[in-house]
């Protein structure tokens, strides 16, 4: 079964959550290979465009996602559009990466290899469009293929994957997947300067001050404090961004996505990171989600509301899933309006695992 619905929220601004929200369920049936046991995926996804005040009415979400069967398993994913183009981006990848995905499989076989020659190809593909401007435009990516006993999730940019899991004891916990590609890392920032990139905050740049140094961000992730749970840093404001010398572009907060023709001159690039992961007994749940979750909410906080949805309830229905989707969305949205006159896109993509 497959729902497109509006999403009603039980607070103040309910109205824009109903009005902005697409919401969607299906279940599917994974095969299973020897040695391993079928397992049947409960998939939901809720997205809503931001609240932008400045903007003029009509203004598109820019987040997109994919829950779609390949070949003899499922893939997930989600796609933060940005820059002017930043939808087109976004739903160029949604539209294209299954086809791709299917294509590279059959030349590559490895899923590993096809995720990552999909992603490149997407990102090249991206560059030669008609119908968008990818030269200061583009996307995050992050997806997973369950298949055959196994995950294989690939990232660009800084949308998150996580993975949940049920100890013996029944307590649950959640394992960030990737950390943020951004140039708080110091592979990533090192990768970019010696690529030709300048690595500055808005501020830095705006001001024409000089490129600080490696220990600079360093000291400045250190006195933020590391995130743990994220697995990166939280740094409201300033935080350092890709530029190339002299110019004030691409200015971006990532070092990795698909799109950003411009931001290939200094390292930005549409190579992902790749991730095998064996199912174990255990495993319950993945959930994927642009910043305009975890800016606010913790893998923690998701994790409760999935509970608290009974979505991970042995015989629970599709609908509980969705429901947990809708209430990260709502909340999201409450936090940013809470803190903000504004808030960003939001999606989520959540993925219950049942074995079977």
């Amino acid at each position: 079964m497959e729902c497109l619905t509006k999403c009603v929220a039980d607070f103040k601004l309910e109205q824009w959550l109903k009005n902005n929200t697409t919401v969607k369920h299906k279940e599917y049936e994974t095969k299973s290979r020897p040695g391993s046991k079928p397992c049947v995926l409960r998939c939901a996804a809720a997205s809503m465009r931001g609240n932008y005040p400045e903007k003029e009415e009509g203004y598109g979400n820019q987040d997109s996602y994919t829950v779609e069967e390949i070949e003899e398993g499922v893939l997930a994913g989600v796609f933060d559009g940005h820059g002017e183009y930043g939808d087109d981006c976004a739903e160029f990848v949604r539209d294209e990466i299954g086809d791709v995905l299917s294509d590279k499989h059959k030349e590559f076989v490895d899923w590993s290899d096809a995720l990552s020659e999909t992603y490149q190809t997407l990102n090249k593909k991206s560059h030669k469009e008609k119908d968008f401007d990818d030269l200061l435009s583009g996307t995050t990516a992050v997806t997973a293929y369950f298949g055959e006993g196994a995950i294989w999730f690939a990232n660009v940019g800084d949308s998150r994957a996580v993975l949940g899991k049920v100890d013996q004891g029944g307590s649950f916990s959640t394992t960030p997947l990737f950390v943020d590609q951004t140039p708080f890392r110091q592979d990533e920032r090192e990768r970019v300067r010696a690529a030709g990139a300048q690595v500055m905050s808005y501020g830095q740049r705006m001001k024409g001050a000089k490129e600080p140094d490696s220990q600079y961000w360093e000291e400045r992730a250190d006195a933020m404090g590391a995130d743990a749970d994220a697995g990166t840093y939280k740094l409201v404001g300033g935080e350092p961004r890709v530029w190339a010398p002299g110019k004030e572009m691409p200015g971006t907060a990532f070092t990795r996505s698909i799109g950003d023709k411009y931001g290939e001159k200094v390292g930005v690039i549409g190579e992902p990171e790749v991730l095998r992961y064996e199912l174990k007994e255990g495993d319950r749940f993945v959930f994927m989600c642009s910043d305009g979750v975890h800016d606010f909410i913790t893998s923690q906080r998701v994790l409760n509301m999935i509970i608290e949805a009974g979505a991970l309830n042995p015989d629970a229905p599709p609908e509980t899933a969705l429901a947990a989707c809708r209430a990260v969305v709502a909340e999201a949205y409450r936090l940013w309006m809470t803190h903000d006159i504004r808030s960003d896109d939001i999606t989520i993509v959540l993925v219950i695992i049942d074995p079977q």
